[in-house]
This record gives C-alpha cells, sequence and structure tokens, in this order.
C-alpha cells in the first residue's frame, strides 16, 4: 500500500450550505496482489454537506489501477474480489461511495470514497479494514 496524497477543507455550496470536502489524487492499494487479486489505484474527492434539516453527500471518483466502476458510482457499490481458486474465500468486498446513517438515526451521514472489507466471511482474526476518503457531516452541532 503506498501512501495517500490528500487534502481536506471546508465548502460551500451555491445555497450557502457547509461541509468538508476529502480529495485524494492517489490511493494505490497492493495487498490484494499477494492474495490473488488486483492491485487497485484510485483518485477520489469526497464531500458531504449539512444544512439544518438535511445532509447529503457528493462522490467523483476516478480508477485509476485494477478496477472498474461506472461513471456515476451509485450508493454503496460493492466489487467481490475472490480467492485465487473457486474453493478459496473471498479476499475482500470492496464498497465505493458507502453511505451510512448514525444509529440511532440523527441525521449524520458518513460517506466513504472506498471501503475495502478484507476477508469479510472469514474468521474474525483475519478480517480487517481500509478506508479511503471518509467525510461525515450531520444537521445536529456536536
Amino acid at each position: 500500500m503506498s501512501l495517500p496524497q490528500y487534502s481536506a477543507r471546508w465548502v460551500t455550496d451555491d445555497q450557502g450550505d457547509i461541509g468538508v470536502r476529502v480529495v485524494g489524487s492517489l490511493y494505490r492499494l497492493d495487498v490484494l496482489r499477494d492474495l490473488g487479486g488486483p492491485p487497485i489505484g484510485i483518485a477520489y474527492e469526497a464531500t458531504c454537506y449539512a444544512n439544518s434539516s438535511n445532509t447529503w453527500s457528493r462522490l467523483w471518483v476516478r480508477p485509476m489501477l485494477g478496477v472498474w466502476l461506472p461513471a456515476r458510482v451509485p450508493p454503496n457499490y460493492t466489487l467481490i474480489i475472490p480467492g485465487r481458486l473457486p474453493t478459496d474465500p473471498i479476499v475482500a468486498r470492496i464498497v465505493f461511495n458507502e453511505q451510512t446513517m448514525a444509529e440511532p438515526p440523527d441525521s449524520t451521514l458518513t460517506m466513504n470514497a472506498m471501503h475495502v472489507h478484507m476477508f469479510p466471511d472469514g474468521p474474525v482474526a483475519n478480517r480487517g479494514d481500509f478506508i479511503a476518503g471518509s467525510v461525515t457531516c450531520s444537521t445536529k452541532s456536536k
């Protein structure tokens, strides 16, 4: 895995709503290659906005290596990286534009540009996660 090159900043949209944006010019994950999967590289811009009554997010992501993505990545778009052999367990489940609301619901939205779940069906000791481009926003003051 190479170190990501990123920046984060506060932003305002055309209606004056405030948000946070994280921009990654390179996020490369090579660990899957050792397990029979492809190396993955993406560039992304993840933004989360909030006003007094609503939260929403926007994602721009460009695959640079190892994956194909639609031009508009829908929420929770998932790719499965199989093991080398048909009998091997799934190596990774990769979720792009992952969107989750707080539990219990309070209008807090978290959006991850890419969330890699390593060995999602394997023993707990083998599982792991990588997240690129995470932003959270809420209508509530914290």
